[in-house]
């Protein structure tokens, strides 16, 4: 049965178990040689966002829950963005750059989900940012409900006021 989760949380963002995935547990296996793998890999495909993009990557590097890889996809971008994703990417071991010809933000996404090697997978655009608790708590509640997903509402900004949205009406689907 496929279980779902939902959280009040400051951006729109989705976390959920890869397909692939089983319920094996990877730190038993491991020796002091092996990496160990992220949980949580997070896809951000990137077009055009200049202005934005920085304050985007630095709201989720400063995320509290570290154990996560980020997965750039410079889709074609015409600005500097492939650029600040590089400048990331040499800053931070946990940053992958992946640039590629404009195929579109779904081609993006897949793109990324083709590298992940986190057990889970999160999304976020790259003109948001995010709490620096999102992926704590997103990660808390697959484990504490055994969740398949968890989706968190949003904050949509309006002058200097802060709407929350909700994506669902209710906390179980």
């Amino acid at each position: 049965m496929f279980k779902y989760a939902n959280l009040d949380l400051f951006a729109s963002s989705t976390v959920m178990k890869k397909e692939s995935e089983g319920s094996e547990d990877v730190s038993s296996k491991k020796n002091t040689h092996e990496i160990v793998p992220p949980k949580i890999s997070i896809i951000v495909p990137i077009y055009n966002v200049e202005l934005y993009l920085a304050r985007c990557l630095e709201s989720i590097l400063k995320q509290k829950f570290s154990n996560f890889e980020v997965i750039l996809i410079d889709d074609g971008s015409s600005d500097n963005c492939g650029a600040i994703c590089d400048d990331y990417a040499a800053k931070d071991k946990r940053v992958k750059v992946i640039h590629q010809a404009n195929f579109g933000v779904s081609h993006a996404r897949n793109k990324g989900l083709a590298v992940a090697k986190g057990k889970y997978i999160g999304f976020v655009d790259p003109d948001d940012y995010i709490d620096a608790s999102m992926y704590q708590k997103m990660y808390n509640e697959l484990i504490n409900t055994g969740s398949d997903m968890v989706v968190c509402d949003y904050y949509k900004l309006e002058g200097t006021a802060a709407i929350p949205t909700h994506i669902f009406s209710s906390d179980r689907i």
